[in-house]
């Protein structure tokens, strides 16, 4: 019985003194990355998965990462989701093209539900307010 509270003691201080992120805030700092602005209206991330990682000093953890982009709206919903968004606004409506026109020539005019399988390495730096995605 002693022994067993020892081990699982050493256990938890072993796990206390992990200096790596968990896998769920690194996949919250890639979300907020990727899905700044209106990206969340039409892309979500699936299938998230950490495959390795390092410890590169006291506060930073460099991570392998992979996950799909799915694209939830077509590419001509898209485009009719952020004509409406720029409604009278030239300005808007010259940025929202370009950035439609970036989405067509890297993708073609993709269909709704779309995959864009990606993979990384996160570099994840520790501050005084939590875990940053620095790259």
């Amino acid at each position: 019985m002693t022994q067993r509270i020892i081990i699982l003691v050493l256990a938890l201080g072993l796990f206390a003194c992990s200096k790596a992120p968990s896998d769920s805030t690194m996949e919250q700092l890639i979300a907020t990355q990727i899905l700044q602005g209106d990206a969340g209206q039409y892309i979500k991330i699936d299938n998230f998965n950490v495959s390795g990682g390092i410890q590169e000093s006291d506060n930073t953890f460099i991570a392998e990462l992979s996950y799909d982009l799915v694209f939830t709206k077509s590419l001509q919903e898209i485009k009719a989701l952020k004509q409406a968004q720029a409604g009278e606004d030239m300005m808007d409506s010259v940025s929202n093209s370009f950035g439609v026109m970036a989405l067509q020539m890297q993708h073609g005019d993709f269909p709704a539900g779309y995959r864009l399988s990606q993979q990384q390495n996160g570099v994840f730096v520790k501050t005084d307010s939590g875990w940053v995605l620095t790259k």
